[in-house]
């Protein structure tokens, strides 16, 4: 018995090579959304849910829970800041009611 090869042509290899980078792409980029909601939910110090917003910029979850973090520090600087991340989480998710309430707070 002979053993064959497949060659591939380089259209088939350019388009496999396209879709293997884009595969990669979106994993990274479901990991690193999950990985910062998963720390959002669970922070208790500003800092990690600061870090948090970078991993998931686009999730109003990371605003709301440094806001929250931010409003119970109780210190001045700190309740504008809480005021910016509740801004923050509506206009990522303008159609959450919780989110206008807790800003309306």
């Amino acid at each position: 018995m002979s053993i064959k090869s497949i060659k591939l042509n380089i259209v088939f290899r350019l388009i496999l090579l396209i879709a293997v980078v884009a595969v990669v792409f979106l994993s990274y980029s479901a990991v690193r959304w999950t990985l910062g909601k998963t720390i959002a939910k669970q922070a208790d110090v500003k800092e990690i849910a600061e870090y948090s917003t970078r991993l998931a910029p686009n999730d109003p979850q990371t605003y709301y829970t440094l806001a929250v973090l931010n409003e119970k520090s109780l210190l001045p600087e700190d309740l504008k800041k809480a005021l910016e991340n509740y801004e923050k989480a509506v206009s990522v998710a303008p159609n959450d009611f919780r989110l206008w309430l807790a800003l309306g707070k």
